[in-house]
């Protein structure tokens, strides 16, 4: 599935994102704003630097491989942006007709 959206860049729906985990929950437009307000104060009423050091702690653990992931991705896009099949895609892109 994760194939599916990358290579053809297809957009996730808030229910699909729900159902592979990626979201904890999916709330209805009608009730979006008033489910902000009361989660806004519900945290408001907890302890600020245990909120800030919990965070730190949560992402440290991924740290390290966010960066690796990160110079990976980024050393792919750099060989693929001076690819001969990006420079056609992107004159393909920039001489197409617009309707």
């Amino acid at each position: 599935m994760a194939s599916e959206f990358l290579l053809f860049g297809r957009k996730l729906s808030a229910q699909e994102a729900y159902e592979r985990n990626l979201v904890n929950e999916v709330i209805p437009d009608s009730k979006f704003f008033d489910e902000c307000n009361r989660r806004i104060a519900e945290y408001s009423k907890l302890p600020p630097q245990a909120l800030k050091i919990n965070k730190q702690v949560l992402r440290r653990f991924h740290l390290e491989g966010l960066h690796k992931a990160n110079e990976h991705e980024c050393a792919i896009l750099k060989e693929r942006w001076v690819s001969k099949e990006c420079e056609k895609a992107l004159i393909a892109f920039m001489t197409r007709k617009k309707k």
